[in-house]
């Protein structure tokens, strides 16, 4: 068929597609690089939390934390799964600022450390879910190898 005998709706769909198609290429390369980094970004937060959970005062562990806000941030949520790993991390968020006082007894002091250990296995949980890993609670607080010089060698320091 000669151009003289295409109609112009065709001639339209053909320039289009070709001036389009290139265009849409590239921007769903870029959606899916963008999605790519933000999955990344996400697991290497769950994995330092993961890898640091018996050190609760390791830099690393305290930097992830500091970065769920930025990574799941309520703009970015894609679902309910999102919002669940912020609203496990506001939990632990708001029981470290209600920290017993100096002051307080042994028993406070311990109840509060067991409410943020249990407060760090919900958000492991919330987050291991959300990523797609199956970890059970029990699996999170008991599936840390933790040696005992190594909790010597911090305690005397």
């Amino acid at each position: 068929m000669t151009p003289e005998g295409m109609a112009a709706t065709e001639i339209i769909v053909i320039a289009t597609a070709t001036v389009l198609g290139p265009i849409l290429a590239v921007q769903a390369q870029k959606f899916i690089e963008r999605t790519t980094e933000r999955r990344r970004a996400r697991r290497a937060i769950f994995h330092t939390l993961m890898s640091n959970r018996a050190t609760r005062l390791h830099d690393d562990f305290i930097r992830a934390l500091n970065l769920i806000d930025l990574e799941f941030a309520p703009k970015n949520f894609r679902g309910s799964a999102d919002r669940a790993v912020i609203n496990a991390w506001r939990a632990l968020f708001g029981e470290y600022h209600s920290a017993p006082a100096d002051t307080a007894s042994t028993d406070e002091q311990r109840a509060w450390n067991e409410r943020i250990g249990e407060r760090i296995v919900a958000l492991l949980a919330t987050m291991s879910k959300a990523l797609g890993y199956d970890f059970s609670e029990e699996q999170l607080r008991r599936g840390i190898y933790y040696p005992k010089g190594r909790v010597d060698l911090e305690q005397t320091q």
